[in-house]
């Protein structure tokens, strides 16, 4: 994401050729963000968080894929692409910050403490630092390809721009995918999870090994 917001305006236009645009790109992608979060929601409730957030992510891996391929003038599949990243966010920041609160309830299950400042505290830090860290590592690609700012760029620094914006993207997205598939904290040991803290001031009951194991 952070290399994607600081690289926009290059591919828009040294890719592209089409710097007039740049702003224009934002609009589908906000659009689509606000569009499909009720989508999102809906899709969880009747598939799972955890389905919901694969599917999430396949709809990452085309978007991201598609745009590794855009060229001169590709202005409609850009538009294109934004909007599918555009949903892929929205998924994301809906199903993402459930499937995290989620996650809170089964430590809380675990150690009898509830830490959820500590869990959102660190996950805005990395969600920040990685933004940061990946627009450090852009500008530093682009200075060893040799960019040169307002100048005709050559092939070389137009396909880093476009990697940077679309294959390292993706290769996280396909990392994050494979670590996710390994994640066991279904609706059902949620919800009994959540039974059990409820149960817990009343009857005060101590910590337990979480059920599903």
């Amino acid at each position: 994401a952070g290399a994607s917001m600081v690289l926009a305006p290059f591919l828009m236009a040294y890719v592209l050729n089409m710097p007039e645009m740049t702003g224009l790109i934002f609009v589908p992608y906000t659009l689509s963000q606000l569009l499909t979060i009720s989508l999102w929601m809906r899709l969880s409730k009747r598939i799972g968080k955890k389905r919901t957030w694969i599917a999430g992510m396949g709809v990452g891996t085309v978007g991201y894929g598609l745009l590794f391929f855009v060229g001169d003038g590709d202005l409609l599949l850009m538009f294109g692409v934004v909007t599918l990243t555009g949903s892929v966010s929205a998924c994301g920041q809906v199903i993402g910050s459930s499937i995290l609160a989620d996650v809170i309830d089964y430590d809380e299950s675990r150690t009898g403490q509830r830490k959820e400042g500590a869990y959102y505290s660190l996950y805005n830090f990395l969600y920040k630092g990685s933004g940061g860290v990946m627009a450090m590592i852009a500008g530093a690609s682009l200075q060893w390809v040799g960019f040169v700012p307002n100048a005709v760029q050559t092939e070389a620094t137009k396909l880093m721009i476009s990697s940077l914006m679309s294959l390292v993207p993706l290769a996280c997205i396909l990392g994050g995918l494979l670590i996710f598939l390994r994640f066991r904290l279904t609706e059902e040991l949620h919800a009994e999870i959540r039974d059990e803290l409820r149960q817990r001031p009343r009857e005060g009951l101590s910590p337990t090994t979480p059920r599903g194991k």
